[in-house]
């Protein structure tokens, strides 16, 4: 499939560093694929603004432009057809799987296999592409473009009157897409009481009506070998009314009453 940028408005400009580029053209084409990009939620608005040298009232004038908006499109839909779209977003979300891998990796709780695991997996990571030739680059990065985009940066380096630090102070420091969809990605729901939750459901197991701070250290999950790991996660429990402080038949030790709610899968902050 071709590589060609498609502009349904071929006459169509955009001011680039004070430059009237068309967008027909081999840096407004490069463009239009950092757009497009944006819009797909890998390229935020700072990184095109500092690559392209605009400023943010600038870029609140380019987003609005129906032509640019038309051509982002466009280059969208030919990005998705030929597999561009979905492999880079793989390729971001696959670069955070070191550090989840290393988190595993590090972590003394989980269990040897998933820690063996993830060691090979970080140890396969480490060597891709090592055995493999390097492959020259292709479509937009064709050595016409690329000499196209490095006259187009000496060009409007001489006629830049900003100074790029004023210029990146004023940008957002938080990430922005102003070519996506309004409805953004649901942000992950975090689970603030995970060793609570835990402990919650080894209470939905147990069968006494009491339970001490040596039950849970004994026959508990394995976090909550700790004794005083295992009265703090209680205090949450209490606190969220799942369990009773109670007295103890020996001094000394902790008890509580467990609290029987008609939930099949209860959480801690129900």
């Amino acid at each position: 499939m071709s590589n060609t940028v498609l502009n349904p408005t071929p006459n169509a400009t955009v001011v680039l560093r004070g430059i009237s580029i068309p967008l027909s053209s081999d840096v407004g084409g490069a463009f239009l694929s950092d757009c497009a990009r944006n819009r797909e939620r890998i390229f935020s608005d700072e990184q095109i603004c500092e690559k392209y040298g605009i400023e943010p009232n600038a870029w609140a004038e380019i987003i609005q432009n129906k032509a640019v908006r038309l051509a982002v499109n466009a280059e969208h839909e030919r990005r998705i057809r030929n597999g561009d779209a979905a492999r880079e977003s793989a390729a971001k979300l696959f670069a955070e799987a070191p550090t989840v891998l290393g988190k595993i990796l590090n972590d003394e709780r989980s269990s040897p296999r998933h820690r063996i695991e993830a060691a090979k997996e970080l140890r396969a990571t480490a060597n891709t592409g090592a055995e493999k030739p390097a492959i020259p680059p292709t479509g937009l990065s064709s050595p016409s473009t690329s000499a196209a985009i490095k006259n187009w940066f000496l060009i409007s380096k001489s006629r830049r009157c900003h100074p790029t630090k004023q210029r990146r102070a004023s940008m957002p420091s938080n990430e922005t897409y102003s070519f996506a969809d309004d409805t953004a990605p649901e942000p992950e729901i975090k689970q603030p009481h995970n060793d609570a939750q835990k402990l919650l459901d080894f209470l939905q197991r147990w069968p006494e009506n009491t339970v001490t701070v040596r039950d849970f250290r004994v026959w508990g999950p394995r976090i909550f070998r700790d004794k005083r790991k295992a009265i703090s996660t209680a205090e949450i429990l209490v606190e969220f009314g799942w369990l009773i402080p109670t007295k103890p038949h020996w001094p000394g030790t902790y008890a509580w009453q467990v609290v029987r709610k008609p939930i099949v899968h209860p959480a801690v902050d129900m």
